[in-house]
Order: structure tokens, then sequence, then C-alpha cells
């Protein structure tokens, strides 16, 4: 299995955000909404996301439709104003359950996920027809799984480290480096809140619900740290079979997949029929926000955006282009400003962000093609375009292709390199080694944090930090592109009006 698979989305399963309690929930889906088998939901451990299980989903697909949200305040789901309790992710999910027009459904938990399936389960019984439950435990686990203190954050990084060791420890090693640094980047998103749920799984006193459940319950009980105690939150179920798997590692619905879902659907199979979901809402931004995240299809699959749209347009729209690693969330405080009076647009280049990857490495002059492609998909005719770094060049290429569109380029930190300085930096941004120890991370932590300018707090420079991370292997890829393009060569034929901003 290549590295970079762990962080593609399967071709047939898409990711949607749906407007849930006021703010907006991200979800994953499968292709499954032409089968009639039990609709399933799927509920993810604390502190990572549904990404968990985005190769599950593709494999069950062929029996039903699977869908797998990010729990609010987990993955890229808006964070609720206040710590939550079991239940309260509990009435999240029966949310999205009656926005999808989702009557009867199985729900597959785990952990934390297995809790709030249960607190489902018991009280809406009319709804939950059957359980699947992993890792399910009755008490924390103190020992033998990671309790995600709030790690503050240090200037010398050593918060990645203290998290990166938690992962691995609870893994018992046996996942590979490449799954664990793609769930610790799933576990900075939440960062420094990341532990709310496991605190709510701590209070919620499952000894007293396993009891009341009436439903069929499949209980996976796979190698690792908490077989015995699952075993002992399996003997309080009624109608519970155990399957106990020694093969199935940490890592397992990533690694497994296809042996998990042959397993969901034979249990399943009988209990239940069901239909995809309805139509999803149209997009809003949260109650709080002036920045709504969404998606459109491009050539490589999904792109994520960001926008502001306000009501009264004044002046053209605004499509920013931000820096390789990074995505278009270091726009969104721009955007909540100029977005007063004008649509601006951020999106996540092909690879980073919540984009989809490329099949290879991509070239400024495809990064630009992309972005035509969004500009045509969602209808905008006219746009200044303003670039950081990396941006700046595919801001440049737009303004040189698309003439028409492009009204004024503005860049900032766009650099012309001699040929010397090129190598060095072709040679310096290499693809970074995983490491087992997550070292690399720390170092790469390290190596920007020299550049924090001035009011720049550490909040703000470990979310821009964090997001690098959303690349996995093809973090290099943005440099690479950026160069290879000959900027100087292309500025020269330019006729819009062009700002330089040189910090």
């Amino acid at each position: 299995m290549d590295d970079l698979d762990f962080w593609r989305t399967p071709q047939d399963t898409w990711k949607a955000y749906v407007l849930s309690g006021g703010r907006q929930l991200h979800l994953r889906e499968n292709a499954g909404h032409q089968t009639n088998g039990l609709p399933l939901i799927c509920l993810h451990a604390a502190p990572l996301s549904g990404r968990s299980f985005a190769r599950l989903l593709s494999s069950l697909s062929r029996d039903r439709y699977a869908l797998a949200p990010d729990l609010p305040g987990y993955g890229l789901s808006d964070r609720p104003p206040n710590p939550p309790n079991i239940e309260d992710y509990a009435d999240a999910i029966l949310e999205l359950l009656n926005l999808l027009d989702l009557r009867e459904i199985a729900v597959f938990g785990k952990m934390m996920g297995a809790k709030v399936a249960c607190d489902l389960a018991r009280r809406h019984p009319e709804r939950v027809k059957a359980l699947i439950l992993a890792g399910i435990t009755l008490s924390p686990p103190q020992l033998s799984a990671p309790t995600f203190d709030t790690v503050p954050l240090a200037e010398d990084g050593a918060h990645i480290r203290v998290l990166w060791d938690e992962l691995t420890r609870a893994k018992s090693g046996s996942r590979p480096p490449a799954l664990i640094q793609r769930d610790v980047s799933e576990l900075l998103l939440s960062y420094p809140d990341h532990d709310w749920g496991y605190a709510a799984s701590a209070r919620y006193a499952l000894e007293n619900v396993l009891p009341d459940i009436v439903q069929p319950v499949l209980v996976l009980n796979t190698e690792g740290p908490l077989r015995n105690k699952v075993r002992a939150a399996a003997q309080l179920v009624a109608h519970a079979e155990i399957v106990e798997r020694d093969d199935w590692q940490a890592g397992y619905l990533d690694t497994k997949f296809e042996l998990v879902a042959d397993v969901v659907n034979a249990f399943l199979a009988d209990k239940g029929q069901g239909r995809g979901r309805g139509a999803l809402p149209p997009p809003r931004r949260s109650q709080d926000a002036v920045v709504r995240r969404a998606y459109v299809e491009g050539p490589y699959g999904q792109v994520h955006y960001r926008i502001a749209e306000p009501k009264n347009l004044v002046v053209p729209p605004l499509t920013c282009f931000h820096a390789s690693p990074q995505s278009g969330i270091v726009f969104e405080s721009l955007a909540m400003e100029l977005g007063r009076d004008r649509l601006v647009l951020a999106p996540d280049t092909p690879g980073f962000g919540e984009s989809e990857w490329p099949p290879a490495p991509l070239e400024i002059e495809d990064f630009a093609r992309v972005m035509a492609d969004v500009w045509q998909r969602l209808g905008i005719d006219e746009s200044d375009v303003f670039g950081f770094h990396t941006g700046s060049m595919t801001a440049v290429e737009l303004a040189l292709t698309k003439p028409t569109v492009v009204r004024k380029v503005a860049m900032i930190s766009a650099p012309i390199f001699s040929d010397d300085e090129l190598a060095t930096f072709r040679a310096h941004y290499q693809p970074i080694e995983i490491r087992a120890d997550g070292q690399h991370m720390i170092e790469a932590w390290q190596s920007f944090f020299q550049w924090r300018g001035p009011g720049q707090t550490i909040e703000n420079y470990a979310r821009n930090n964090f997001t690098t991370w959303r690349a996995g292997p093809a973090r290099h890829w943005g440099h690479r592109a950026a160069f290879n393009y000959p900027l100087a060569e292309k500025l020269a034929p330019v006729t819009q009006p062009v700002l330089v901003l040189n910090p």
C-alpha cells in the first residue's frame, strides 16, 4: 500500500457539509444510494475524525448507503461553544439523520463513537435497528489508551512529541508510521480542545446503558490492550454477537477495510432494508461565521474552498491562492474583513488542505487550470486574484491564460530566485521521510517557527503549521511546482495592474 493511499479519498466516496445545530458538520459518504440495505452511519473515536472510515465506506457501498460524519469539534466540523456530553454528540447525529431523511439506520461506533451509538440506540430505538461496536469499554482505560489531556503549545514542538507518543503507545506500535502521521494531523485539527470527546466519554456511565440496549449488537474485539475491557462490556449486552480477530490490529479500518466490510455486511444482511439519503440541503454558513466551507468537483476529485458571500456586492470578487503546503485556511481572517462588500473565494489547491490529490505532482500551469475550472463551476466570470508565494505564481498564470476573467493581480512573497538559489531550494524541499518516532514533524515545526513574525501568536502559527500536514507524503509537491515555474519570464507579459507586497 502506498503511503498516500492513507490520505486519498476513494473514488466512490464523497465529502460534504451540512448545517446542523446552526454549525457546519462535515461528512463523508459512499455511492450506495441505489442499494436497499439498511443504511449505516459510522461514528469515529476521539480525537480523530470520520476519515478513519473513508476506505470502509467505499467497500460497504455495494450493499448499503453509509456515511461517516466528523463529530462536532473534530475533523472539519465546527467546534461547539462548550464541551459536549455524549448525549450532545448523539443529538447532533440525530439532527443529521433528520436532515438526510434517514428514518431507520444501523450505527457503527468506535470507542467514543460507540458510546454515542449506544446513547442513540437507547433513546431512539425506533430509528436505530442494529449496532456495531468497536473498542467499547465501561470506564476510561487509564493505563492502556491515550488520555489526550490538553498539551500546551511549545516553541520547540514538544506538544507534537507527546501526541505522537500517545497515539503510538495506544496502538501498540502496530500501525504504519504514515498512518500515525495522518491521525496526528487529524488530531491537530481539533487542537487545543481535542480532549473534549475523551472527557465526555469518561463521564458517560455506559454500564447503566448497555443492559437497556434492545437492538441486535455486533461487538468487534480486535487485538490490543483493550481486549479484556471490551469482553467485559459485551457481557452486559443482552443481544450481543462477539467477533474476535487476532489479525485485526490497530489501524485495521484502513488496512483490513475489505474484511471489516464483509463482517459488517453479513451481520446487517437480515436487519432490515432502507435506501440512500434524501437530497442534501443547500450549503450554508454557520450562524456565527462570515465564511462557509464547501466542495466543488474538479478534474482530480473534489476541490475544497472557503467563501464569503455578502448580500450587497460592491466590488468584483477576489480569489485568494495559498502558499504550499498550506491551505485556504490562512485567508479566513482576511476573507472575514474583505468579505463585507465583495465575494471572497479561497480554494485549497489540489493535494493540499482538503482538496483531493492528483495522481502525480502538478505544475503551476496545472494548478491554474484547476482554479479556472473552479471559477467556471461556481459561475465566477470576473475576479481579482491575490496570491501568497506559490499562490502568486498561480495568480500570474491565470492572469496570462484567463485575461478576460482576471481584472487585477496582488502578490505577496513572490520571489524570483537565481539559478544557484533554485538548486539549493530544490535540494532542500524533498520528500520528508516519515519516521517512526515522529521527529520529522517536530523538526518541521522548529524549522518554520523561526520565521514567525511580530504579532503572530503561537496559536496562529500552530494553525498554519498543522494545516501543512494535510498534504501527507505530497507535502513537497507545491514547492516543486514553484521552483519549476519561470516567474520572471511569466511576469513580463502580464497586462493587468499588479500590486506587489514585500513583507
